[in-house]
């Protein structure tokens, strides 16, 4: 795999959740990241935390059916690995719509689109724009806790 500070391509990706309209992230990230590591990045991007299995699904339009593209690491399903695949091989277009599915219990869908690629190195993934605040990953547990 390539390392991050060495490679001077990046990618904006949108980020937006099924939750409600009008939520949404933009991410810039390193073309030598993996999916796992985009997967890290849009986590961050909406304060989740990083304790579920996801899947990408590649599929034309995002639209989720059939095995997934890629998991979480050691997840199965067929598909490949996350950690495995970088994003620079998938061969993004602007335009290219693709699914990301996080938690398959609560099924968090997060609708990306691939907005363009820069010349630019970034070690590390961050947010470049946002709309909306971020919603709580356990809106159902608010009320279930007891604070004594």
């Amino acid at each position: 795999m390539k390392d991050v500070n060495e490679v001077n391509k990046s990618y904006i990706i949108k980020a937006a959740t099924g939750y409600r309209k009008g939520i949404w992230r933009t991410i810039q990230i390193s073309a030598a990241a993996t999916f796992d590591g985009l997967s890290d990045a849009i986590l961050r991007a909406f304060d989740f935390d990083y304790d579920h299995l996801y899947a990408f699904y590649m599929h034309p339009k995002g639209k989720k059916y059939g095995v997934p593209t890629y998991n979480s690491p050691g997840c199965g399903y067929g598909s490949s690995s996350a950690d495995k695949q970088m994003l620079e091989n998938f061969g993004f277009v602007e335009g290219t719509k693709f699914l990301y599915l996080y938690d398959f219990g609560d099924e968090w869908h997060f609708w990306m689109t691939f907005i363009s690629e820069i010349d630019e190195i970034t070690p590390d993934a961050f947010t470049v724009k946002f709309r909306g605040e971020s919603p709580n990953q356990y809106p159902w547990h608010e009320d279930e806790w007891d604070e004594e």
